[in-house]
């Protein structure tokens, strides 16, 4: 049986993305090795880009629904 996505399941996943990309960027180890790897491969470029890419659809979606609650 499908489950129908409600708004709280949206929100709750927005904030479980934001919280752990937060979590991430704080993290001194991670985010070395994750810079290391962004400046010195073209594949850590198109990475990069990805994240901003999603990071854009969230807020956007969450101001599409933020509205309607």
């Amino acid at each position: 049986m499908t489950r129908m996505l409600m708004v709280t399941d949206v929100q709750d996943n927005i904030k479980r993305h934001q919280a752990q990309i937060i979590t991430s960027l704080k993290d001194p180890d991670i985010r070395l090795s994750r810079l290391q790897f962004l400046y010195l491969s073209s594949a850590g470029f198109l990475l990069l880009m990805h994240m901003l890419i999603v990071i854009w659809h969230i807020d956007s979606l969450w101001n599409l629904v933020y509205p309607l609650l």
